[in-house]
């Protein structure tokens, strides 16, 4: 079996992260599955000191924009989705499709367009009935 490539990881990089259900499955049963990522998102981005710009949490995909400052994205990621996949659901079998994508974003427009994508995605959608942005993303789940 062939390893999987290492990622290009720096202090400073900005990422935008996606990680899906196996099978395009769900990962998010009940709304207090989303708390839950959210909680392990907010103790990550403390714990490594990360920056995070946007984030989107759909029934069976996600969708992060953040900057590392500290640690590389995959030690994050991994207490992110672990502790999502062990702590919460505790049950055998996977809950997310292979290893989360990265891209590295580079260019502020890109970043911008990227940014605005994430906040207004659940509203496009049709999930959501209203983004605000006010350093915080607040969602009314339908």
């Amino acid at each position: 079996m062939m390893a999987c490539p290492w990622r290009i990881q720096y202090t400073g990089a900005i990422y935008h992260i996606m990680s899906r259900g196996v099978g395009r499955g769900k990962i998010f049963r009940e709304s207090e599955d989303y708390i839950c990522l959210v909680s392990y998102i907010e103790k990550a981005v403390e714990k490594f000191n990360i920056e995070m710009f946007a984030f989107v949490l759909m029934r069976n995909h996600y969708h992060l924009l953040l900057r590392t400052t500290e640690a590389s994205i995959s030690k994050v990621m991994r207490r992110i989705q672990t502790a999502y996949s062990i702590l919460y659901y505790n049950r055998s079998g996977h809950i997310f499709q292979g290893r989360f994508k990265v891209i590295i974003v580079e260019g502020e427009s890109f970043w911008l367009k990227l940014s605005l994508y994430i906040h207004l995605y659940s509203v496009l959608a049709g999930i959501v009935d209203d983004v605000s942005i006010n350093g915080a993303v607040i969602m009314i789940l339908h």
